[in-house]
């Protein structure tokens, strides 16, 4: 680094930001962090936005110096032509150390060619580092493929959105030229079933996230390609995916090693829970069923989803939907010792639907599995289960996270007042306190919170609580 460079203190550098990049010092707080890291060796910048437009106004004598700790570059927003004469300016910038490069606009690549001076020109190519790490493109990539080629050999991460302009051969010979890829995200369009062999057959890709909508009408072709394969996939370690049962009785047979499955079902045919059972290496499990339907949870039966038993190395359990007015996930709710008493090593259930959990599930659960550190989204039922329940084991548990305290008990032809059912539900907790020694935290989505809470401060001095997020109600 020259002597010009080292004189730049980072309080230096911070100036020069202020007073060239922005008239709105909000905006430019928001988008400029110091990383504690190179702040302590008195340089260094982390972009949260493109700061490629910023730099077309700071003298040209510190560009290249500025440019340097680029370390993360998007393009997203409105397409507008003097923010493409801007880049124009830079085109002999280079950012050495560039890790992450996201065209999150459609538009930004067509319109940064048509800037250019030739057809062989392109603006954007000066980006493609040999460091660069993590590449998303959502727009046109036929061009772009060609262009990436060879010239990042470090890519471990590559999203993109649309490849319909790439014939199925070239995104294959593409693919394989990227031999670190580590993560493949893939969206809006479906794969061919050449494309998809691919990937399943990479011997060093651990994870692979295709949300794309994997219909019936794929089944054909996908089984023809899947019969030439040689050898089971069991490299895949996480899989991410949309998809209808047919394709996925295809492909989970293969997931021999698979530790990581996050799958949304999708079509009429909600019976998952079957495939599933025959991954007997899955460690984390998360069932997105979402809210557009729970009309299909009329056909979910108790002994399909009891199949889930047979993963006896699961760790993370999580199961969402809409199931309001069903009773279909009575394995939760209703025979909660068969079920939980499974799985030995779960050390996370989280349970994000309306249906009721009672307390003998919760007792059920905390002496099965004495692992367990989280615990979240239990809606349990009424006061009087709460008040009508031993006590809860959970010698790990680190984070607990309780719903459904305001709901009437209309048990025993009456209904409770809410005075009642809060003195029920803080006398419970308080009996619980001596045993939840280790809980760190505590979240309720109630409108009882202050009152639940404050039992529980009375009740124990270390933990601390936090009250529940948007997301957590």
């Amino acid at each position: 680094m020259s002597s010009s460079a080292k004189a730049l203190g980072i309080s230096e550098i911070v100036r020069e930001i202020l007073e060239y990049l922005h008239e709105d010092k909000k905006a430019l707080y928001r988008s400029i962090r110091v990383n504690r890291c190179w702040a302590e060796q008195g340089m260094g910048i982390l972009w949260r936005e493109s700061p490629v437009f910023a730099l077309c106004s700071i003298p040209r004598e510190r560009v290249q110096f500025l440019g340097n700790f680029v370390r993360r570059l998007e393009f997203h927003g409105d397409v507008r032509r003097e923010c493409l004469q801007k880049l124009t300016i830079l085109r002999d910038l280079t950012l050495p150390f560039l890790r992450a490069l996201q065209f999150l606009n459609p538009f930004w690549v067509p319109s940064l060619d048509n800037m250019a001076e030739s057809t062989t020109t392109h603006l954007w190519e000066q980006y493609f580092q040999p460091g660069l790490a993590d590449f998303l493109l959502n727009g046109p990539c036929k061009g772009v493929l060609q262009l990436l080629k060879g010239k990042c050999p470090r890519l471990t991460e590559l999203s993109w959105h649309y490849v319909s302009d790439v014939e199925s051969r070239d995104l294959v010979e593409f693919l394989e030229t990227c031999e670190g890829l580590e993560i493949i995200s893939y969206e809006e369009e479906p794969f061919s079933a050449v494309v998809i062999r691919h990937l399943l057959e990479r011997k060093n890709l651990p994870k692979l996230a295709l949300p794309v909508e994997f219909e019936s009408e794929i089944v054909p072709r996908l089984k023809e390609t899947l019969e030439l394969a040689v050898e089971p996939y069991t490299h895949i370690k996480e899989l991410e995916i949309w998809i209808e049962l047919e394709p996925a009785m295809l492909i989970f047979p293969w997931l021999k090693s698979i530790d990581e499955l996050e799958i949304f079902p999708t079509g009429p045919d909600v019976r998952f829970f079957g495939p599933i059972s025959r991954l007997q290496t899955l460690r984390d499990l998360d069932v997105d069923f979402g809210e557009n339907y729970f009309e299909d949870f009329d056909q979910i039966d108790p002994q399909d989803l009891s199949q889930l038993k047979s993963l006896k190395s699961l760790q993370k359990l999580r199961i969402a939907g809409d199931v309001s007015r069903r009773n279909n996930c009575h394995e939760f709710c209703v025979k909660p010792y068969t079920f939980f008493s499974s799985f030995p090593d779960l050390r996370e259930f989280i349970l994000h639907i309306p249906e009721p959990i009672n307390l003998v599930a919760l007792q059920v659960l905390g002496r099965s599995s004495p692992l367990l550190e989280v615990c979240r989204s239990l809606q349990i039922a009424t006061p009087a289960e709460i008040e009508a329940a031993g006590p809860v084991n959970f010698p790990r548990l680190r984070h607990l996270e309780l719903g459904g305290f305001d709901r009437e008990d209309n048990q025993n032809g009456g209904a409770m007042t809410m005075e009642k059912g809060v003195q029920r539900i803080i006398q419970r907790l308080r009996d619980w306190a001596p045993i939840l020694e280790v809980l760190e935290t505590c979240a309720v989505s109630s409108p009882l919170d202050e009152a639940v809470v404050a039992a529980w401060h009375q009740k124990l001095s270390t933990p601390k609580y936090n009250q529940p997020t948007a997301h957590q109600r």
